[in-house]
């Protein structure tokens, strides 16, 4: 496993985005580089930010980067988030995701999501988020696998906001080392990949993981070779971070991280395969983060 010595990585604090001075302290930036990997990660208090998910409309193909999210949102932050697939030259999510409590995309299968609302409430589990009844859309049954509690049960119904990952990587505290459920393939697991991931923390703070990687077949233009992470290696990671509850975004060549304008992980997107360069991938969704 080649992330080890933790706390012997490489820590900057990133102070130069365009924050009003009482706000500076309730994030830090934070580049980790140890034996080529490079880990970019931002610990924010949500009390002081508003954290919302947003998604590309039919007009935008369903798609775009997550600068032009960032943009349009006035956003100091931006990662991306949800899975997606591509359908006649237009993006849909392929798990569950509800934005302002409008359901958008949904999933019968058992897999990991992240729901929260404006008030900080917060849970990460396995879910599925099935609609109750073909013809009413908007009623949706969503089942939390893993905390079965009634508070649980409630909190999922009533989540603003819901985007789904694979897989979970914490739960209460504790790694989930079984994630066959969540039926991953293997490579995707075990392999190492760029990967986004979002962790809550024991203070309740927030933690955004990207993770770069270098594809195999870049390797010849590329200027710095990157190693990714296995899924195993991200989960230990972020339980040293003081993660109680950690999951799995979108990753590859959607992994992106967003910050005062500007894509700061490399490599990022997809490298043009006669200019040798990496241009942005544009996504389904994106989580944004703006100073309240």
């Amino acid at each position: 496993m080649g992330l080890k010595n933790i706390s012997s990585f490489l820590f900057i604090i990133y102070s130069s985005l365009s924050l009003a001075q009482e706000k500076i302290n309730s994030f830090a930036y934070q580049l980790i580089e140890k034996e080529n990997h490079q880990i970019h990660l931002i610990d924010l208090d949500p009390s002081q930010f508003k954290i919302a998910l947003v998604s590309a409309t039919d007009e935008e193909q369903g798609r775009k980067v997550v600068s032009s999210f960032v943009e349009q949102n006035k956003a100091l932050i931006g990662i991306n988030a949800g899975y997606f697939y591509v359908n006649k030259g237009i993006g849909k999510p392929s798990g569950a995701l509800k934005i302002n409590h409008q359901w958008l995309g949904y999933q019968s299968r058992a897999r990991g999501a992240i729901g929260w609302n404006d008030d900080n409430t917060v849970r990460v589990d396995r879910i599925t988020a099935k609609k109750s009844n073909l013809n009413t859309p908007s009623k949706v049954k969503v089942q939390p696998l893993l905390d079965t509690s009634d508070i649980s049960e409630k909190q999922w119904q009533e989540f603003s906001y819901i985007v789904g990952g694979i897989p979970v990587l914490i739960q209460q505290g504790k790694i989930i080392t079984d994630v066959a459920p969540e039926k991953a393939i293997k490579s995707f697991i075990e392999e190492r990949h760029a990967r986004t991931a979002v962790c809550i923390k024991d203070n309740h703070h927030w933690l955004l993981l990207v993770a770069s990687h270098t594809k195999e077949p870049d390797r010849p233009f590329a200027s710095t070779i990157v190693e990714g992470l296995t899924i195993p290696e991200l989960a230990q990671f972020l339980h040293t971070q003081g993660c109680k509850e950690a999951i799995n975004l979108d990753g590859g060549g959607s992994s992106t991280l967003v910050m005062d304008g500007k894509v700061v992980n490399y490599p990022a997107g997809d490298m043009d395969e006669f200019l040798h360069f990496y241009h942005e991938r544009p996504v389904s969704d994106a989580i944004v983060i703006s100073p309240k």
